[in-house]
C-alpha cells in the first residue's frame, strides 16, 4: 500500500505541473490515520481456493453493489481485463537468463476481445519477434525494464471507446492491484466515463471472468510448450513465444468462451449464486 499512497499523492500534487515530493513520514502518518477497514493487512494476502463463511458476506456485498451499477450498463459495455505473466527462460535446462513477458487482455460480456497488449522486459526489441502472421494485427506492444504492467498499460481501456457511442458508460471489472488504483488511472476513468469496479482481495480470482476455467489453457500456454527445455537463446525463445501466442489466443478467446466466462461468474446474466458455492 505504501508505494500506491506515495505514487498517488505525488500525482495529485504534481497534477498541474509541479515537482513536489512526498516524505516517508507523511506516508506513514497518512496510513496510520486511515480507518481500520482501509488499513493494509498485517499479513500478506493469499489467493483462496474456495470461499469460507467470512468471505460469504464480502461476496454478497460486492454483488449487491454490482447489481446497482450493472442495471444501467449493456453487456457490450461490461469489460474485464487481467494480466498473465510468462517467464522466458523457464525450463529443464539451467539458464543464464530469466525474463518476463506480461500480456494484458480485455474481454467484454458480449464475447468481444481486444487485441492483446504485451509488455516485454527490456529496452529494445527485434522486428522478427513479430514475424508470424497474425502476431501484429490489433496487438499493442511496449517495453518495460521489469516486464511487468504499469499504470500506463491500464489506460489501454481507451481502445474500447468506439464501442460506446453517444458517451455511454463503460464498466471495467478488474483485480484491485496497486498499479490499477493510482490517482492517474482513476482520473483517466472519470474523464472517459469508465466505471472502475475492483474485485475484493483474496477471493477476486474466484469472481473474475478472466481467471475462470475457460482461460486456463491460455494462462498455462508457455509452460505447456515443448520449446522451453530445448531453446537456450532468449531472442529465439521470444520469437517462438509470439508465434504460438497468436494461435492460443484464437482458441481461447472465442465469443462463446468469453460469454460463458462472464456467466460462470454470475455477472452476465446476473446470478450471484453461481459463485456462492465453493469452486
Amino acid at each position: 500500500m505504501r508505494p500506491l499512497v506515495t505514487t498517488s499523492a505525488k500525482q495529485i500534487l504534481n497534477h498541474d505541473g509541479n515537482d513536489a515530493s512526498i516524505s516517508k513520514a507523511w506516508v506513514e502518518r497518512f496510513i496510520k490515520g486511515l480507518p481500520d477497514d482501509l488499513k493494509p493487512p498485517k499479513t500478506r494476502s493469499t489467493k483462496k481456493k474456495r470461499l469460507d463463511a467470512s468471505d460469504q458476506e464480502t461476496l454478497e456485498l460486492w454483488y449487491e453493489r454490482l447489481r446497482a451499477v450493472i442495471a444501467n450498463v449493456s453487456p457490450e459495455n461490461i469489460y474485464n481485463f487481467g494480466d498473465t505473466i510468462f517467464q522466458i527462460g523457464e525450463g529443464m535446462k539451467p539458464r543464464t537468463y530469466c525474463e518476463w513477458i506480461t500480456t494484458i487482455e480485455f474481454i467484454a460480456a458480449d464475447g468481444w476481445v481486444a487485441g492483446p497488449l504485451t509488455v516485454v522486459q527490456g529496452h529494445s526489441y527485434f522486428e522478427h519477434w513479430f514475424s508470424s502472421e497474425g502476431t501484429r494485427g490489433r496487438a499493442l506492444f511496449m517495453m518495460s525494464p521489469s516486464g511487468r504492467v504499469g499504470e500506463q498499460a491500464c489506460m489501454q481501456m481507451d481502445r474500447t471507446k468506439d464501442r460506446a457511442p453517444d458517451g455511454q458508460p463503460r464498466l471495467l471489472l478488474f483485480r484491485g492491484q496497486p498499479q490499477y488504483l493510482s490517482f492517474k488511472f482513476l482520473d483517466f476513468c472519470e474523464q472517459h466515463k469508465i466505471i472502475p469496479f475492483s474485485f475484493p482481495p483474496n477471493i477476486g480470482h474466484l469472481m473474475q471472468p478472466f481467471d475462470g476455467n475457460p482461460f486456463q489453457d491460455y494462462k498455462q500456454y508457455w509452460k505447456s510448450q515443448g520449446f522451453s527445455p530445448v531453446i537456450d537463446d532468449v531472442d529465439e525463445e521470444k520469437t517462438y513465444f509470439f508465434q504460438g501466442l497468436s494461435t492460443v489466443r484464437e482458441t481461447s478467446f472465442k465469443p462463446d468462451v468469453i460469454t460463458i466466462a462472464f456467466a460462470d461468474r454470475g455477472i452476465v446474466p446476473f446470478d450471484p449464486s453461481k459463485v456462492g458455492q465453493p469452486l
